[in-house]
């Protein structure tokens, strides 16, 4: 059978997906699978594609609302022939390219949203009539109502309900991709962290939504420096936030230089990829993240995981919870920050 599989949207959706993917591949050892993935998490759909998961990529836009969007969608479904679309991402437009290709059977996530006080389905009763089946999420008042159920579990619910499998055959488990480790990143030698205890600290930019001050950030990195770890790796996000910036200026690393700088124990590294960023990753032994797809990214390589939280973000959490046996989420707390990441790496 033929499976064409649409996740264009995040790192972390893709990532808390492949149990569902793998599942597939179970019930059908001689599927075809094809992702249709987004430019934000096309690198690791290549890295499920060399592992064998996955028989092909076609790159598609996040957010799919134009006419021409919906055309390349519908002719990729026209070529591919498939016998199932799996819609994980709930767009119209996903649906749409469905629907209007060749006659198959269509099963899919359908998000339940409140807006302007009406109850609003994606996709539309009328559409959701042609669905061979579905898997609805109540998404109202941050996930209040559904919070008790993990994504992980609505794709397991849909796959259960297309597909005749016993549930105590379903694996759960997020899928390990082969991962080659590089010689060097950034200009340097990774063999330097092989077989040490390594602590992996991504400062991206979604640490400004945290009550933790420049400073505070400082003190933590000097408090772990005096830890057990014998290298702490600093990574960054996209842009380079005040907190990079400070941090940078403070052990006195050159922003201009995009190879990796190391300080008394401490590596720099800039203008990671993402192949990079999961290689570091699986040469740490603990990560402390915000809250997103680099979460996902360590609970795939079994770390211990300190994962930064909002404080209204918690419905949201218990939703998306990272699949990590050592795991620890954290509401920073006003003048407090420090001390509670520090007490959860003891």
């Amino acid at each position: 059978m033929k499976y064409l599989v649409y996740r264009n949207d995040g790192l972390g959706d893709l990532i808390v997906s492949t149990p569902l993917l793998v599942n597939i591949r179970n019930f059908d050892n001689k599927a075809k699978i094809c992702l249709i993935c987004s430019k934000r998490n096309h690198i690791y759909a290549n890295l499920l594609l060399a592992s064998g998961l996955i028989d092909e990529i076609f790159i598609s836009v996040d957010k799919g609302k134009s006419f021409l969007d919906f055309i390349s969608l519908w002719l990729k479904s026209l070529k591919f022939k498939p016998d199932y679309s799996i819609i994980l991402k709930p767009s119209t437009t996903n649906y749409l390219a469905s629907i209007f290709s060749k006659k198959h059977k269509i099963l899919g996530i359908v998000p339940i949203n409140e807006k302007k006080l009406a109850v609003k389905e994606t996709p539309n009763k009328f559409l959701q009539s042609v669905l061979f089946k579905k898997e609805k999420i109540d998404c109202r008042n941050n996930y209040e109502k559904s919070k008790n159920i993990r994504m992980v579990d609505h794709y397991r619910n849909l796959f259960l309900k297309a597909f005749n499998y016993p549930i105590d055959k379903y694996d759960k488990k997020l899928f390990k991709p082969k991962l080659e480790i590089s010689d060097y990143i950034n200009n340097f030698k990774t063999n330097k962290l092989i077989s040490k205890k390594n602590i992996l600290i991504h400062l991206d930019e979604k640490w400004s939504r945290y009550p933790i001050s420049n400073f505070q950030i400082h003190e933590l990195i000097k408090k772990i420096k005096y830890s057990n770890y014998n290298k702490i790796i600093i990574t960054c996000g996209e842009l380079l936030t005040k907190h990079n910036l400070y941090i940078f200026k403070e052990y006195d690393v050159n922003i201009n230089n995009k190879e990796a700088e190391e300080k008394n124990n401490i590596i720099f590294f800039k203008n990671l990829n993402l192949i990079n960023l999961a290689t570091l990753i699986t040469l740490s032994d603990t990560i402390i993240t915000s809250e997103g797809g680099v979460s996902h990214l360590s609970s795939v390589f079994d770390k211990k995981l300190l994962n930064l939280i909002q404080k209204d973000h918690q419905n949201f959490l218990e939703k998306w919870k990272p699949e990590a046996d050592d795991y620890h989420h954290i509401v920073l707390k006003d003048g407090k920050a420090v001390d509670q990441i520090i007490k959860c790496l003891s």
